[in-house]
């Protein structure tokens, strides 16, 4: 088939994502000129012929990211998406692709009920190791994140599995690399340090959120400086971030009301 010779455009995966989302009543979906669901059904079909030939017989990573994400959420497959994703961490050392690895291995397929026992193709062990080798070798933030906060809960808040996590988040907040993830890595930290008692530091890390355009690092900083927590107070600019923060969009916010939804989809199984 000569479009299987076309290789995915970076616009792919948002399209992908919408698909898992769409809605009949709104055909077009802001995205395809497409008229019809079967007709999204049809272009969604090829778009996988597509990301498997450029995969598999052009090694580009980009597409058998795509791949995977295509098996996951369009065909309803999501263990042969994640071996996709592990074949591409694997060989090409895609970050996002172990990032997602790492997150089958750590919930399953779909997550599972709480009190449920853990799907069997679940490894928090292999989640680690993938969530580590994303996050060290390939500067990738929220694998940093997942992995901070796997230390932190498996470790039982422990003085050691604190630290372990605590340099894991500043990695994420302070290292280099894009700026996705900077928002959630830094308030987390912020947070982490205020449940430590170490409130000079969990201001300066809000701060720093707040610089990245993060509302609820914005929101936390202006009240630890109406409060004078670790550091002089200050009113005025407390005033001035809570009114910054009230037109801004958090990460930290996204991932909170991301979790409360993951558990109560699994409290209603």
């Amino acid at each position: 088939h000569q479009a299987m010779s076309k290789k995915p455009e970076e616009d792919d995966d948002p399209i992908l994502e919408a698909a898992a989302d769409y809605d009949p009543a709104n055909p077009d979906h802001g995205l395809m000129e497409l008229k019809t669901e079967s007709e999204l059904v049809e272009q969604m079909r090829e778009r996988g012929f597509q990301f498997s030939y450029a995969c598999y017989q052009d090694g580009n990573k980009d597409a058998c990211h795509s791949l995977g994400q295509w098996l996951s959420m369009w065909r309803k497959q999501p263990a042969e998406g994640a071996a996709v994703f592990k074949h591409n961490c694997d060989l090409h050392g895609h970050a996002e692709s172990c990032f997602k690895y790492a997150n089958y291995k750590r919930n399953g397929p779909h997550g599972h009920p709480v009190g449920a026992p853990a799907h069997p193709d679940c490894d928090p062990a292999e989640a680690n190791a993938y969530y580590d080798r994303a996050c060290n070798r390939l500067l990738h933030r929220r694998s940093c994140i997942c992995l901070a906060r796997s230390r932190l809960l498996d470790g039982g808040r422990s003085a050691g599995s604190l630290e372990a996590g605590m340099a894991l988040l500043r990695r994420a907040c302070l290292g280099p690399g894009d700026r996705d993830g900077v928002g959630l890595a830094c308030v987390s930290a912020a947070v982490e340090c205020l449940q430590a008692g170490q409130a000079a530091e969990a201001r300066k890390l809000a701060g720093t959120a707040c610089d990245a355009g993060d509302g609820a690092g914005c929101g936390l900083l202006a009240v630890m400086m109406r409060r004078g927590d670790g550091g002089p107070t200050d009113v005025d600019e407390a005033n001035r971030l809570s009114q910054q923060a009230k037109g801004m969009t958090s990460e930290y916010g996204q991932f909170l009301q991301q979790a409360k939804a993951r558990q109560n989809r699994r409290e209603a199984l």
